[in-house]
């Protein structure tokens, strides 16, 4: 590179790469809300230590506290329980979350849990609902998928998003 070029090519390139980290350094989005980092948040799946549940419809609760995890079992079960069977959870910095997707028509449906990230006060939970394979052989009994994570306690909402299988 000649030196004329270079007089030339450093102070603009300079200059581009300057105007790029301010624009990257920005926090304000243009709806004006800050930019947060979304964390990966640990997680524990406790649907098989529950009881059987239904629901109806498909819906999710976060629930935060003991008497509230053992009131949702005892509306959404039908079989009696023991309070000893259910896993212990330090409420104090847990909660639970329930995933439901609602009936479904035979045996091999089940929620697989994708990812769970915390995003300024927000809680993002991913699961993605498994079918059976077209050519398996399930029981033809009515199912109701279901998924139970016990995660950190945010106050903030939490937000849950189911997908099928790709």
């Amino acid at each position: 590179m000649t030196t004329a070029v270079k007089r030339v090519a450093f102070p603009i390139l300079f200059t581009v790469l300057a105007m790029a980290l301010v624009a990257c350094s920005d926090s304000e989005t243009k709806t004006g809300k800050t930019n947060e980092q979304s964390v990966k948040v640990s997680y524990r799946d406790i649907t098989s230590k529950l009881p059987d549940l239904r629901y109806e419809k498909a819906a999710d609760f976060v629930l935060r506290s003991e008497a509230k995890l053992l009131d949702h079992i005892k509306a959404h079960s039908d079989s009696r329980f023991s309070t000893n069977a259910i896993p212990k959870i330090d409420f104090s910095k847990d909660m639970v979350v329930v995933i439901a997707v609602g009936p479904r028509s035979s045996a091999g449906y089940r929620l697989k849990p994708i990812s769970v990230h915390a995003e300024g006060d927000k809680t993002m939970i991913r699961a993605k609902e498994l079918t059976p394979p077209p050519d398996s052989i399930a029981a033809a009994v009515i199912t109701y998928p279901r998924l139970a994570l016990v995660v950190p306690n945010r106050k903030g909402p939490v937000e849950v998003k189911v997908t099928g299988e790709d």
